[in-house]
C-alpha cells in the first residue's frame, strides 16, 4: 500500500475545511495516511491532545505571545521533527500545509523524495498585523522569513493557495509557473439555510467569530452611523474577542439594538441567531492581507448576503454572484442609498446568490473535483 503524509501544525481547526476530505481522497485512492501535527494548539495556547489512529502529534515548545521568539522556535522544531519523522517512513507522497514557512525550506531535508505538495494557507510574514514602523524595523528578519518559504517552494509538485490573493503575491515575487492552483475551503452541508426575510422595518446585521485587533470596527460604526439616519439598526453578534466590548459599546452609543450571544458552535444554534439578518458583516483592517475569510465561508453556508470590504476573492464573489455589497469610506453613502432603495424580494434573492456561492466554490463536490486536477492518483 501507498504511504501518505500531511502535515498540519494546526490540526484542530485546519481539518473540518480541508485535511478531512484531502484525508478521505488520499484514502480512497488507496493510501495509508499519516496526519502529522503539533501538540501545542495556538489558539488557546494550551496542550493539544486527540485520540485519532493516524495522528502523530510532534511534541513542541510552548510561548505565549504570537510574535515572538518563543513560537518561531516552535515552529523550527516542529518542522525538523515532522521531516526526521518522514525519513523514517519515507512516504510516497507528501502534503505540507503551511505556515510556518520553515516547514517549506526544511522539505529538503526528504532524502528519498517523492511527490510534494505544498499548500499557502497564509502568507507569512505579508499578513502579520504589525504596523508600518515595526514592520519597516523588521524589514531585514521578514525578508530572511519570507525567503524560508520561497527558497524551496518551486522544486515542489504542486503549490496550493487558499485565496487567488495568496497566488498573486507569490506571483510577484517568484513569477507565474504551472504549479499554482487556488484550492478554496470545503465544509460539510449540513444544508441548514435561513429562512426568507419578511420585514425591512428595521436593517439587521450580524457578525461571526473573533472581535479583534484585525477588525475594522471604525468602519463598521461609520457604517452604521449612515444607516441608521434612514433605517432602524440592530445588530447580531456571536463570538468573542478582546475588542468585543469596544464595538458593543460603540453600536450602543449609536442607538443601534445589540443581541450578544456569544460563542455558538453548533450550526443550527447560528442559523437561528442570524436569521433575521439582512446582511453580515466581513470587515478588517486595510493592512491585513486576506483574500477570503473563513467567516464569509459560513455566510454563504448559511444562505446570507455580505457587507465586505475584503478585496480579491471575497469582494469577487459578492460582486459577481450580487450577494451584498463591498464598502469603502469612500462609498457608504452611495452603498446605503442603494440597500435602502432594496425591497423584500430583493434581500431573499442576494439570501438566493450568497448559497449560491457555497455551492459552486466550497462544496465537497466542487473540493474534490479540484484535488483530482492538482493531485492525479
Amino acid at each position: 500500500m501507498k504511504k501518505a503524509v500531511i502535515i498540519s501544525l494546526n490540526f484542530s481547526y485546519s481539518y473540518n475545511v480541508r485535511i478531512k476530505f484531502l484525508e478521505d481522497y488520499l484514502i480512497n485512492a488507496g493510501y495509508k495516511v499519516t496526519i502529522l501535527t503539533a501538540n501545542f494548539e495556538h489558539r488557546n495556547k494550551k496542550r493539544f491532545n486527540i485520540d485519532k489512529e493516524n495522528v502523530v502529534l510532534i511534541s513542541v515548545p510552548t510561548y505565549k505571545k504570537n510574535l515572538s521568539i518563543g513560537r518561531i522556535v516552535s515552529h523550527m522544531v516542529f518542522s525538523k521533527k515532522c521531516w526526521n519523522h518522514i525519513n523514517k517512513i519515507n512516504p510516497d507522497l507528501v502534503y505540507a500545509s503551511t505556515p510556518p514557512n520553515s516547514i517549506i525550506n526544511d522539505s529538503k531535508r526528504w532524502k528519498h523524495k517523492n511527490d510534494l505538495f505544498i499548500e499557502i494557507g497564509d502568507l507569512w510574514p505579508e499578513t502579520f498585523p504589525v504596523s508600518n514602523t515595526k514592520r519597516f524595523l523588521l524589514g531585514y528578519a521578514f525578508k530572511k522569513w519570507k525567503n524560508l518559504r520561497n527558497r524551496e517552494l518551486l522544486n515542489s509538485n504542486g503549490v496550493i493557495f487558499e485565496c487567488k490573493l495568496f497566488k498573486n503575491k507569490i506571483e510577484s515575487q517568484l513569477g507565474e509557473s504551472g504549479l499554482y492552483n487556488v484550492l478554496y475551503y470545503c465544509k460539510d452541508d449540513e444544508n441548514l439555510v435561513v429562512s426568507d426575510i419578511d420585514s425591512l422595518e428595521e436593517i439587521c446585521l450580524g457578525y461571526l467569530g473573533s472581535i479583534n485587533n484585525i477588525i475594522n470596527i471604525k468602519l463598521i460604526l461609520s457604517f452604521v452611523k449612515k444607516l441608521s439616519k434612514f433605517k432602524k439598526v440592530k445588530y447580531v453578534i456571536v463570538g468573542a474577542g478582546e475588542k468585543k466590548e469596544e464595538l458593543i459599546n460603540g453600536l450602543t452609543v449609536l442607538g443601534c439594538n445589540v443581541d450578544d450571544y456569544g460563542i455558538i458552535y453548533d450550526i443550527d444554534k447560528k442559523v437561528g441567531a442570524f436569521n433575521e439578518c439582512h446582511f453580515m458583516m466581513n470587515i478588517m483592517k486595510s493592512s491585513v492581507c486576506v483574500g477570503l475569510t473563513m467567516k464569509s465561508v459560513d455566510y454563504f453556508q448559511m444562505g446570507l448576503p455580505v457587507i465586505n470590504n475584503i478585496p480579491y476573492d471575497n469582494k469577487n464573489m459578492i460582486t459577481e454572484y450580487k450577494a451584498g455589497f463591498t464598502i469603502s469610506d469612500e462609498n457608504l453613502d452611495d452603498t446605503i442609498k442603494k440597500i435602502c432603495e432594496l425591497e423584500i424580494k430583493d434581500f431573499n434573492e442576494m439570501r438566493k446568490h450568497s448559497r449560491q456561492i457555497f455551492e459552486e466554490n466550497f462544496s465537497k463536490d466542487v473540493f474534490y473535483k479540484k484535488i483530482r486536477e492538482i493531485i492525479k492518483l
